[in-house]
C-alpha cells in the first residue's frame, strides 16, 4: 500500500482521485480531520481566558529561558573553582536556587492555572457547551 499522494491543487486531505484509481491504491476521497477553522475554535472561548493561556506559555517560557541560562553557566562557575569546596559550593547553591525557582514556579502556574480554569467555568462556552458549526 503506499501513501497517499496530494496534488497541489487540491486543499489538505484531498487526494487525486485520479492517480489513485489509476494506481488501484486504496485511498479515501475526503479527510479524517473535521475541518475546523482557527476563527471558530476561538470563538468558543472568551478574550480573557485565552489571554490567561498566553500569559500561562509566557510564564512557563520565562522560567524555562531562565533555568536554562543558570544551567548553561553552571559549567563556567565549575571551570573557575580553586578546591573541591567551592565545586562543592557552587553545586549546592545551584540546586539551592533551582529547588526555590521550582517551587515558586509551581505556586505560579497552580495560580494562573486555577484562575484561568476558572474563567473558563464561569463563561461555560467550552467546545462542547459552546457554539457548534454545522
Amino acid at each position: 500500500m503506499t501513501r497517499p499522494t496530494r496534488n497541489p491543487r487540491n486543499k489538505p486531505g484531498e487526494h487525486d482521485k485520479a492517480k489513485a484509481s489509476e494506481a488501484g491504491t486504496d485511498q479515501l476521497p475526503f479527510t479524517l480531520w473535521p475541518t475546523v477553522e482557527s476563527a471558530q475554535i476561538v470563538s468558543w472561548f472568551k478574550p480573557s481566558f485565552l489571554d490567561a493561556v498566553i500569559g500561562i506559555n509566557n510564564q512557563m517560557m520565562h522560567f524555562t529561558q531562565h533555568r536554562l541560562a543558570e544551567y548553561m553557566a553552571l559549567p563556567g562557575k565549575m571551570s573557575d573553582s580553586q578546591s573541591w569546596e567551592d565545586v562543592n559550593h557552587h553545586y549546592v547553591s545551584f540546586f539551592d536556587e533551582a529547588t526555590s525557582d521550582y517551587t515558586n514556579e509551581i505556586e505560579k502556574m497552580s495560580t494562573m492555572l486555577m484562575e484561568a480554569s476558572q474563567q473558563l467555568v464561569e463563561t461555560d462556552q467550552t467546545p462542547a457547551a459552546g457554539k457548534q458549526s454545522r
